[in-house]
């Protein structure tokens, strides 16, 4: 079985947990996070639906260098350790980015080759036909066979002896019943149990956080009114990419750890405790989406507007 080529897809769940899924196309979608693991190419490919986070990502991300290293086991075999590298592919890229477009065609390619389904877990991979594995069938229980049976000898008849006359038996007494007091049996107390009441969950409530708008005025024209959606442009001046900049190092002075994505002028922040803002910029003037600083607590939110506001200065 090691001599063969294997490979395994995995679907990341939201708390990161990963689970085997059958080897099929059909699970790249927008939603899934899809680990494959695969001896052909000797590598492990991330698919990330372009709906995932980037918490999320990062999770899938931890779980596919672990499987890198380690492999998964499958019965008593290791699939695919020490293997040569991670490739990464986002679906927002596909077809946008000439290098994931060409990543995204290697990856498909595994789904043209023969394979043979030899766990539950797995299959195995070639471009040739692959020898299917027999059936095993469980050797059949042994017959036992009946014992031997041995035909009656007739015993020889006994030879009578002279009868000796019997001696005298003496009578025995009786012994005295005494009566028995059973011992007294400690009993163990019955044990009180005090049910634990699950605790409650008290979530204090708080007052509901701004949105942008309510900091237009520290700068005039800086923040607009947040919209619903966004339409951005695959276009942007060297002004407005300035402007950008320094929007997203005003967010850096207070969360030391984001990602942020760009499409023309169309931008998303994120960090690991999830989406921090989402904006377009066009001459100069920035619009939000109006979940933008929601998940983050106001008194930071309008400490990102003054650090804007200075560095843009």
């Amino acid at each position: 079985m090691l001599s063969q080529t294997f490979g395994i897809m995995f679907k990341v769940e939201v708390d990161g947990t990963i689970v085997p899924i059958e080897w099929s196309e059909s699970h790249f979608n927008d939603e899934n996070i899809i680990i494959i693991l695969e001896e052909y190419n000797q590598l492990v490919w991330i698919y990330y639906g372009k709906q995932n986070g980037l918490v999320t990502k990062r999770k899938a991300y931890r779980q596919a260098d672990s499987l890198r290293g380690h492999g998964y086991t499958v019965g008593n075999s290791i699939i695919g350790r020490n293997l040569s590298g991670i490739v990464e592919i986002d679906q927002r890229k596909i077809d946008r980015v000439p290098e994931t477009t060409q990543e995204w065609e290697k990856m498909k390619k595994l789904f043209t080759l023969n394979h043979v389904k030899y766990s539950e877990e797995c299959v195995a991979l070639s471009e040739g036909d692959i020898p299917r594995v027999p059936e095993r069938k469980p050797a059949p229980e042994p017959t036992p066979e009946p014992a031997p049976v041995s035909e009656p000898v007739a015993a020889p008849a006994p030879t009578p002896e002279p009868a000796s006359p019997s001696p005298a038996v003496e009578p025995v007494p009786e012994p005295s019943l005494e009566p028995i007091t059973p011992d007294p049996q400690t009993s163990n107390p019955p044990v009180e149990s005090t049910p634990g009441g699950a605790p409650s969950n008290t979530t204090a409530g708080g007052e509901g956080i701004p949105i942008v708008d309510d900091y237009a005025g520290i700068e005039e024209g800086a923040f607009n009114h947040s919209q619903e959606s966004l339409d951005g442009v695959d276009f942007i001046t060297k002004a407005d990419e300035l402007k950008a900049g320094n929007l997203i190092m005003a967010i850096l002075r207070y969360s030391s750890d984001v990602y942020a994505s760009k499409k023309g002028n169309h931008f998303k922040v994120e960090s690991l405790d999830g989406p921090i803002c989402e904006f377009t910029i066009e001459n100069g003037k920035i619009m939000f989406s109006k979940e933008s600083f929601t998940e983050i607590p106001s008194n930071v939110k309008k400490n990102i507007q003054e650090a804007f506001v200075d560095l843009s200065q």
